[in-house]
């Protein structure tokens, strides 16, 4: 019998326990509560190109990705999506139907055909996470809430298990014959971000110091419409709101987007999250205009819900007050379609991973495709495994570097100016060297829940970082004020663990019919 440990309780994970053999046993892991993930809050819907030429959606993503993405990657991973989306609706998934009874295709930013299904308005996300969670309702799996995974265990270059932590900081050990981490990104280091947990995701810095490359770290999406004013943001309002006509305005009600983009209102996000960014530098508030939009109650009731609570007044007025904040991580730990990695036996899926399907941004309404094709895979590739011989060793405590809460918050402080939207090599060398000068006074010392989470956060901003100063040009979802140009290239920022430092580099992408995993 196979033994399986899975970290994180969203969408990608619970896609995988359900193609999982049925007499696999799985041990999950969630730092948080089982429904605290963003999968859960998920307001866009689900890419399904089924009804159209796979070119039309691959051409979309690949544009949306500012050229980074890989054309043949992208298109296996769509036409992976058909059979997977198709299963959910013949096995009970409701989504949204036109009056005909036909599947409403709705339209969202980057997309130039209606190709979204939604479920339920605005709760896609909860609506396909309650419909797997029932899905796999009879498999044999033992969840841990409130207890952290700080270490991929790794012998011979095979993952064997994880060290967890409890809420009290007492230390488990755990084995499996393969483990998959499937915590999310990494968009929770930012101040303003859309995310469900207190706290970011940490599953691309395990893949990080077991062995796994990260990839093109630097990219993170901004989503340009979060709910509230510049200093104060309450939840997300979905594109699918500009899809059905929202307006993005300034306090005047002038259209911002006019003369920016062909799109206009439903150009990539990140054009508009720029948009949006400079008028925050210069203490502009942006509106969306909802008067355009038919039955905004109905259509959208938990975003109507939410404006209602914090702004009634800008409700009654017909506008919601937006700004921009991260929202997804494009950049992540090196992986195939199938989650496999450059470690034996470890898998990463989802947002956790980079596959080259994103390339240097996110189209709207692809993260929760690839969350269940990434799981989907996972588990194919599982199911034809051999079980392995692993050695259930309890090991000594792990030790990591110790950071001091001032030196950690100044880190912080510094790194959402360095590498925000708007980024230049000063302020990234800046940044840089205060890490620098970190590290040479840190210790090394038994990990807490806290520590962790410190050395997390900081090992992550020095791959942004390091991968952003190596990316000398204006791309995704940043601006480089140094290098406004795009050189149109395939170029991969790789980082990697060697003789215990950070290192990093800035290479030509393989040819397509190489590994990706090395």
């Amino acid at each position: 019998m196979k033994e399986l440990i899975i970290v994180g309780s969203g969408l990608a994970a619970l896609s995988c326990i359900r193609y999982l053999d049925a007499e696999t046993e799985v041990i999950l892991f969630t730092k948080d509560e089982l429904e605290t993930n963003n999968s859960h809050l998920a307001q866009g819907g689900i890419s399904y190109s089924g009804k159209e030429s796979d070119r039309e959606h691959t051409e979309d993503t690949y544009a949306a990705g500012d050229h980074l993405g890989s054309k043949e990657f992208i298109s296996k991973m769509i036409d992976a999506s058909f059979p997977v989306i198709e299963e959910m609706i013949a096995g009970g998934m409701n989504f949204d139907r036109d009056d005909s009874g036909s599947l409403a295709l709705a339209l969202e930013g980057g997309h130039h055909t209606p190709r979204i299904l939604h479920a339920g308005g605005d709760r896609s996300g909860r609506r396909i996470s309650e419909f797997l969670s029932e899905q796999v309702e009879d498999k044999n799996v033992d969840a841990h809430a409130g207890e952290k995974v700080i270490k991929v265990l790794v012998e011979n270059n095979q993952a064997v298990g994880v060290v967890t932590l409890d809420r009290s900081d007492n230390q488990h050990n755990y084995f499996a014959d393969a483990v998959i981490l499937a915590t999310g990104g990494y968009s929770g280091l930012y101040s303003v971000n859309s995310g469900a947990s207190a706290e970011m995701g940490s599953g691309h810095i395990l893949a990080y110091d077991a062995g796994v490359k990260l990839r093109q770290m630097e990219m993170i999406q901004f989503h340009p419409t979060l709910l509230g004013m510049n200093d104060k943001t309450c939840g997300l309002v979905s594109e699918a709101v500009r899809g059905e006509g929202g307006l993005l305005v300034d306090a005047g009600g002038r259209r911002i987007m006019e003369g920016v983009h062909p799109l206009r209102d439903l150009a990539p996000r990140h054009i508009t999250s720029y948009e949006i960014f400079k008028r925050m530098t210069c203490a502009q508030q942006t509106y969306l205009d909802i008067r355009p939009v038919k039955d905004f109650r109905n259509k959208f009731p938990t975003i109507y819900k939410n404006v209602e609570k914090h702004f009634g007044k800008d409700l009654n007025r017909g506008r919601i007050p937006v700004t921009a904040g991260a929202h997804f991580t494009v950049g992540g730990a090196v992986a195939d379609i199938d989650g496999s990695t450059s470690v034996n036996h470890l898998y990463i899926i989802g947002e956790t991973a980079n596959t080259h399907f994103h390339g240097a941004n996110r189209l709207a309404s692809n993260a929760l495709l690839e969350a269940v094709v990434m799981g989907a895979e996972a588990a194919k590739k599982i199911n034809q495994s051999e079980m392995t011989d692993v050695h259930k060793k309890v090991r000594d405590m792990p030790v990591l570097p110790v950071y001091a809460e001032d030196d950690h918050r100044t880190i912080k402080e510094k790194a959402m100016a360095a590498v925000g939207i708007i980024r230049s090599a000063e302020n990234l060398e800046e940044l840089l060297h205060l890490i620098d000068m970190r590290h040479s006074k840190t210790v090394t010392g038994a990990v807490t829940n806290r520590s962790f989470q410190m050395y997390s956060e900081i090992k992550t901003i020095e791959a942004i970082a390091k991968s952003a100063l190596l990316r000398t040009e204006t791309r995704g979802g940043h601006f480089r004020e140094d290098f406004p140009g795009n050189n149109i290239n395939d170029m991969d920022t790789i980082v990697s663990l060697k003789d215990g430092k950070m290192h990093a580099q800035y290479i030509e992408r393989k040819r397509e019919n190489q590994t990706i995993l090395h």
